[in-house]
């Protein structure tokens, strides 16, 4: 592979931080600010895949069966309106959510591309207490410019039915 594709791990480390801090930014702006996304993507980026879980059975609170709806995000304007979509619905259910890591991601970069893997899941804790662990999977391509890394392509997706859980309230 090395003939074709030259990694660079200096380059792979750059991605891995973006990523880290892509999404330490999204939890720091819980439900006020999709802007971190937004200025992740690049402005010339290729659609972007995601499979989700159903609004409508979000919105009436019925998790346990959740469905897979796949979404085309096509411009930096479609991921504007997908993540305060998502964030005014786990808003109005009074809900707090944030995402980590399951396992660290896997990156393969080179001076200006990079291909990566992320294992994550996103916990949502709705105002009754009742805790959803939505575990996710995605691959990503980004590019390097002269404003930074961007992604260019993303793909997410459920690794499995989403898993509701009862944890007392700390309070």
């Amino acid at each position: 592979m090395a003939d074709i594709f030259e990694r660079n791990p200096e380059a792979e480390r750059e991605v891995l931080a973006f990523l880290d801090n892509m999404y330490s930014d999204l939890n720091a702006h819980e439900g006020d600010s999709i802007a971190p996304m937004v200025g992740a993507v690049a402005p010339d980026m290729l659609p972007i895949f995601e499979v989700i879980a159903s609004p409508e059975l979000v919105r009436a609170g019925a998790p346990t069966e959740l469905p897979a709806t796949p979404v085309t995000l096509k411009n930096r304007d479609d991921v504007a309106a997908f993540f305060t979509s998502w964030r005014n619905l786990v808003a109005d259910a009074k809900a707090a959510q944030e995402g980590s890591y399951l396992d660290e991601p896997q990156c393969y970069a080179t001076d200006t591309m990079a291909v990566f893997t992320e294992n994550c899941q996103v916990k949502t804790v709705r105002s009754d207490g009742t805790v959803l662990l939505n575990p996710l999977r995605g691959t990503g391509v980004l590019r390097k410019g002269t404003d930074g890394w961007k992604l260019i392509h993303w793909h997410m997706s459920t690794a499995q039915v989403a898993q509701i859980t009862s944890e007392p309230q700390h309070g």
